[in-house]
């Protein structure tokens, strides 16, 4: 029996493919994802997104950066009060007691209750506020400052993460888009060469062979553009899970697929400092110095304390005594020094020699990381480097391969090579269409990581 050829039902089935994943042509229209209520929304669900819109939803999705957030508004806090170091403690208290024999009086005093004859009740109130201060608490207000710096570097990590994460992503799912509009063009031209090897071999102008082989052409098609739309499936829901989205949510994106042009171009050993990584080194080098100057100035040398208090209290065994008040003030001045940290081998001896060592061990570490940076960006520029050639080479290669298949249908239409050379030239065509896509995205995540490597944004090294 011979195949029966069904246009009109292909067409649908690749409509069926398409529609489910929620993929559709670029609009230019674009609204601010993260802001849209559901009701605003059309009836159909779908969502236009920009890159910006992107980014904003994938912030307000992420929990690490909520965090993050979190300990930086609350390191703030605690630097915009530090005046609160050098503030009294102040307390308040009243106590009231009823105090009575339970199973024993004594004799010596009349009524037979000790102690307790007139009144068994009485009552107190008080008030202190007491304030202490040393050399100490000077630090205590620096390890502020280092905290709300180690915050703000956690939270520009989070949002560095999440923004490289999602421009790779989205830009991702346009590549393989345009993977799938190849797929789309090459299954519809084995159709067209199955359709006309059909007319042939019905006509008896063509042989079995042929159509067999132009059926198959069109199987092999149908099967890559159904692995990429499947890969494109799971692409697609990764990256809506990414940014909240609910599963059945139809998305259009109206940033374009844009490769850079120029070559990266950069001050390397500037970006390279403020590398936020190295930006935590450095930081962490400072915390270690500090600890390391507190124990000397507590332990290592006289620690002054300054101390004040002041208690006002009253009380009695009438509720009329709590209005009797009285109060007492006091100052003191110490000076302390533990000698034990200075002979060796003690343990403030050994805890300084751990802090001393904390510091080198963080410097070193500084050292080594900055070496690995440069390494880092050196190999990236190499990649892109290697991939931008790459990509020029795959360019000629789709002219090319072009410019050959259109002299191979020439040719087959006229009769002049076999439906197996047209089929060869076909392949080698969608080949390189895919290749030439494949280097493209590769060569614009290579800049994006270079952009994230260089704490600095991937369009700003290729102006």
């Amino acid at each position: 029996m011979r195949p029966e050829h069904k246009p009109a039902a292909k067409l649908l089935a690749m409509l069926f493919i398409f529609v489910p994943l929620g993929i559709y042509p670029q609009s230019l229209t674009a609204g601010v994802a993260a802001a849209l209520p559901e009701g605003s929304r059309s009836q159909s669900g779908k969502l236009v997104l920009s890159m910006e819109d992107a980014l904003a939803l994938a912030y307000d999705a992420s929990p690490d950066l909520k965090n993050a957030q979190l300990a930086l508004l609350a390191a703030q806090n605690n630097v915009k009060h530090t005046w609160n170091l050098f503030m009294p403690g102040i307390s308040a208290s009243y106590k009231a007691d009823l105090k009575s024999p339970l199973l024993f009086r004594s004799a010596s005093v009349p009524g037979g209750a000790s102690g307790f004859a007139s009144n068994p009740f009485s009552n107190s109130f008080a008030v202190n506020a007491s304030l202490s201060f040393s050399t100490a608490v000077f630090f205590d207000a620096e390890k502020r400052k280092t905290d709300l710096r180690s915050a703000e570097i956690a939270k520009m990590e989070a949002e560095a993460r999440i923004k490289r994460d999602t421009e790779k992503a989205y830009y991702q799912l346009l590549s393989l888009d345009l993977d799938i509009s190849n797929k789309t063009k090459a299954l519809a031209l084995a159709a067209e060469r199955y359709k006309a090897a059909q007319f042939k071999f019905d006509n008896g102008l063509g042989p079995e062979l042929d159509l067999l082989r132009a059926n198959m052409a069109e199987k092999n098609s149908k099967a890559a553009l159904d692995r990429a739309v499947g890969d494109m499936a799971k692409k697609l829901s990764a990256f809506k899970r990414s940014l909240k989205l609910d599963a059945d949510t139809e998305l259009s994106f109206s940033t374009a697929l844009v490769i850079p042009q120029g070559q990266p171009s950069f001050d390397s050993d500037a970006l390279i400092f403020d590398r936020l990584d190295l930006q935590k080194d450095r930081l962490a080098i400072s915390t270690a110095m500090a600890a390391k100057e507190r124990s000397f100035y507590t332990n290592r040398i006289a620690l002054v304390s300054l101390g004040a208090s002041w208690a006002m209290s009253s009380g009695g065994s009438k509720i009329a005594d709590l209005f009797s008040f009285g109060d007492s003030a006091s100052a003191s001045l110490s000076v302390s020094f533990s000698p034990d940290s200075w002979i060796p081998n003690t343990q403030k001896n050994l805890a300084y020699a751990e802090l001393v060592e904390a510091e080198q061990r963080q410097a070193r570490k500084y050292e080594q990381d900055l070496t690995n940076a440069r390494a880092e960006v050196a190999w990236l520029l190499m990649d892109i480097e290697l991939n931008r050639a790459a990509m020029e080479l795959a360019k000629g290669q789709v002219e090319l391969a072009e410019r050959i298949y259109d002299k191979s249908a020439e040719a087959y239409h006229k009769g002049a090579i076999t439906a197996l050379e047209l089929e060869d030239s076909q392949l080698s065509l969608d080949s390189a269409r895919q290749n030439l896509n494949s280097s493209r995205y590769q060569y614009l995540s290579l800049i994006i990581d270079l952009g994230y490597a260089l704490n600095t944004d991937w369009r700003e090294l290729v102006k």
